[in-house]
């Protein structure tokens, strides 16, 4: 079960691994395929719906998904790029779950009112992680801090 402090929609996950989602729809962030709001659990429309989903993140007038392949999917609001940066400008709302580009080995996700942070594995042979940040201002993905060596807590900052 997720949902976020700045949003009024919630994901469920299945043990099969299908993600249901209700609540508010104002701009397609449940990812059903219109923009109506949902009073019980939906089943997330499109791709996604086969695809194997192990975490989600809500934002405000967004939700991000995260497979068991480390994709990362998600829908709603595009402003400030929140899902993804390859949108139209003209485009504003999502209203079925689109793959983000250029993500891989993505573990986790946690969302603010307006921004996306994606936890993804970058060499699992050495254990190094890192955080990426999908939305900023720009409609750019950066990535904003690395964790080397976690088990031994060696951390640095890579502000790019």
């Amino acid at each position: 079960m997720v949902s976020g402090p700045a949003s009024c929609h919630s994901v469920a996950i299945s043990d099969k691994g299908q993600a249901f989602v209700w609540g508010r729809n104002k701009l397609g962030q449940l990812g059903v395929g219109d923009e109506e709001p949902r009073n019980g659990p939906t089943l997330v429309a499109g791709p996604l719906a086969k695809e194997v989903v192990v975490t989600a993140a809500t934002g405000k007038s967004h939700t991000v998904f995260v497979t068991a392949k480390g994709q990362v999917w998600a829908c709603g609001e595009t402003k400030f790029g929140c899902v993804g940066p390859n949108f139209k400008k003209k485009m504003e709302t999502q209203s079925v779950p689109v793959l983000v580009p250029g993500i891989a080995g993505a573990i986790s996700a946690s969302c603010g009112a307006d921004f996306c942070m994606v936890i993804r594995v970058t060499s699992l042979s050495s254990r190094h992680f890192d955080h990426s940040l999908l939305c900023v201002s720009d409609h750019l993905l950066h990535v904003f801090c690395k964790f080397s060596s976690l088990e031994t807590g060696s951390i640095y900052s890579a502000f790019s």
